[in-house]
């Protein structure tokens, strides 16, 4: 609905956990693929929030893509950097 302004929010699409060991290591690609080419084409007009345990492809693991790298150990990776 924001995509469309008809809803006063943040244009984003948040696609949570898809791991290449649960799907088709070319279907894991092309989720990457696609949303990387509809940047190439354009300023898109929502953000692309992805949260993965699997690696994006190489050519899309650089700064410019990849915001906040986070791990369960050590600690300080962690989302908060603490045990909760």
């Amino acid at each position: 609905m924001a995509i469309e302004e008809k809803a006063d929010l943040p244009a984003f699409l948040i696609h949570d956990s898809p791991r290449e060991a649960d799907l088709d290591g070319q279907l894991y690609a092309g989720l990457f693929k696609l949303v990387h080419q509809w940047e190439e084409a354009g300023t898109p007009c929502f953000q692309y929030i992805v949260t993965t345990t699997t690696a994006p492809p190489p050519e899309l693991q650089d700064e410019r893509y990849v915001r906040l790298q986070m791990s369960s150990t050590p600690a300080d990776m962690r989302l908060f950097a603490m045990d909760i």
